[in-house]
């Protein structure tokens, strides 16, 4: 039988303490169910006494004369204190709050794994944050300070900040402040200057080339350092005009070299000639 056991007085809000309605025997400090309640009973446990459910020396349900409950322990130090692990069950999915090294792949929920907080959704499954409302979603560091370090945050729009709030720009998705550092990146990129090698194409004559770089500091197609400090730099873009000059450094060299061979070529004509006249 399950007791209810009070450290002093019971008061009930029935007249009586055995009746057929509330099914309750009452032996000293002792109250007891002995079947089951069919009207509203109230138990006062005063101000100086508690209410516990026990069987035998397991404590299964007490209530401080604080306010406090504990399940499990009889020695809550919060409103609600549950010693063991709980699990929800909503129709055919079981929802678990535990503390182990392990988990039911089967099932969704948050254990405490020595100290650290796992978060897991049934195998198979989706963990959503904010999915049902619009809001973003901050996660946020202590410093050891006043203050938390914004570690990143996820806007409603579909946008992400790394190490900063600042996610304003309409044109991008991520923002990442300080650095990014990886083994590699992958830029899609449709517009690859190939079309230097196309015989329509003009290439600047190196006399062009010189008179710009006079006139504004850099080469031509390529951002000047005014332009980059404020509107930043598209690594993809970059790399085509990067290599659109690659190509058209190579067409120079190929030109200089032909001029070359035959500035050679006639060298060794007037040699030639020059010795037949030596005859």
């Amino acid at each position: 039988m399950i007791c209810l056991l009070l450290t002093g007085a019971v008061k009930f809000s029935v007249a009586q303490i055995t009746t057929v309605a509330n099914g309750l025997t009452q032996s000293g400090n002792q109250a007891k169910f002995g079947g089951t309640l069919t009207e509203n009973t109230d138990l006062d446990v005063g101000t100086s006494f508690y209410l516990n459910i026990k069987k035998s020396a397991a404590n299964y349900l007490s209530i401080l004369n604080n306010g406090n409950i504990g399940i499990g322990t009889n020695a809550p130090s919060k409103k609600l204190d549950i010693l063991g692990n709980v699990v929800m069950l909503t129709g055919i999915h079981r929802f678990y709050l535990n503390e182990a090294a392990t988990f039911d792949p089967t099932q969704a929920g948050i254990r405490n794994n020595a100290g650290h907080i796992v978060i897991n959704a049934k195998e198979g499954g989706v963990i959503y944050l904010n999915r049902d409302v619009r809001g973003d979603v901050r996660i946020q560091s202590y410093n050891g300070g006043v203050d938390a370090i914004d570690v990143a945050i996820f806007r409603g729009e579909g946008k992400v900040g790394i190490g900063t709030l600042n996610t304003s720009d309409p044109g991008y998705r991520l923002f990442v402040e300080t650095g990014i550092r990886t083994r590699k990146i992958k830029v899609d990129q449709s517009a690859w200057p190939d079309y230097v090698f196309d015989q329509k194409y003009r290439l600047p004559s190196l006399a062009e080339v010189e008179q710009f770089i006079k006139e504004h500091q850099h080469l031509p197609d390529i951002p000047s350092a005014t332009e980059v400090e404020q509107n930043g730099l598209d690594l993809g873009e970059n790399q085509a005009l990067l290599l659109k000059k690659i190509e058209e450094l190579t067409l120079y060299v190929i030109d200089l070299k032909k001029e070359n061979e035959s500035m050679i070529e006639r060298q060794a004509k007037l040699e030639m000639e020059i010795r037949q006249l030596r005859k």
